[in-house]
């Protein structure tokens, strides 16, 4: 039985005037993975240790990604990085794979700079 979610989200979101959801979006997409892979290779040629600066560092730009995802989300204008219209289960599956990539590229640059490299 397949049931139809009305108009409203067979329409594609109008684009998006708010400065502040344009800043979030260049974060999300752009500004924060970028962020996070060249901190991620500072942490594996600093070999400093497990919980340094650097590390709490990635761990923050990985939170205001999740921040700047969720604020785009309740603007009401939310697309994919495709283009389609974001859904609140999209919202839940970017932040469940940021999360868990995030941790594992996290985990693997600690582990070759701290244990492989030293």
């Amino acid at each position: 039985m397949h049931t139809n979610p009305g108009p409203a989200a067979d329409k594609p979101p109008e684009g998006i005037t708010n400065v502040t959801v344009i800043l979030a979006r260049v974060v999300w997409t752009l500004l924060g993975p970028a962020a996070i892979g060249l901190a991620a290779l500072r942490i594996v040629t600093r070999r400093d240790g497990w919980l340094t600066p650097l590390d709490a560092f990635y761990a923050v730009v990985v939170m205001l990604m999740i921040a700047c995802r969720a604020i785009e989300q309740r603007s009401g204008t939310a697309t994919t990085v495709t283009g389609a219209p974001s859904t609140p289960d999209h919202f839940k599956r970017y932040v469940a794979t940021l999360v868990i990539v995030a941790g594992a590229i996290w985990a693997g640059a600690n582990l070759i700079g701290n244990h492989l490299l030293s």
